[in-house]
């Protein structure tokens, strides 16, 4: 009963960090901090805490390191996901070139500056 609730308590850490967008260096010390917890108090099986550990260390050096999380993951996903997709027609092309976004790119991130969009003199 113990391991089950000791994996429900990390489970709602782990969904708490991703919910607020925490770094990945938080990640990895506040993931320690419950591990070792979890190794001193023994609330874990040998097996299973040697396992989380692994998880745990093989995580922590790929995500806490940008060179090696490019080289190992980010590339082969790229190139994956880029033979699967669609060639690129014309029209994205030229929508892609065309240039920003204006006054309509802060409209949708949800916080427009209304004193940007004052500025903005209707064509005549």
């Amino acid at each position: 009963m113990g391991t089950i609730f000791s994996i429900i308590v990390l489970l709602a850490v782990v969904g708490g960090l991703a919910f607020y967008r925490v770094k990945p260096i938080m990640w990895t010390a506040i993931l320690a901090v419950f591990l070792l917890g979890y190794t001193i108090f023994n609330m874990l099986s040998g097996t299973f805490l040697l396992l989380s550990w692994a998880i745990y260390l093989a995580a922590a050096l790929t995500f806490n390191f940008p060179n090696i999380r490019r080289k190992f993951f980010m590339q082969k996903l790229f190139h994956s996901v880029k033979k699967k997709l669609p060639p690129m027609s014309q029209t994205e092309r030229e929508a892609l070139e065309a240039g920003d976004v204006w006054w309509d790119g802060d409209l949708f991130s949800g916080q427009p500056n209304w004193k940007n969009f004052k500025k903005f003199r209707i064509p005549n």
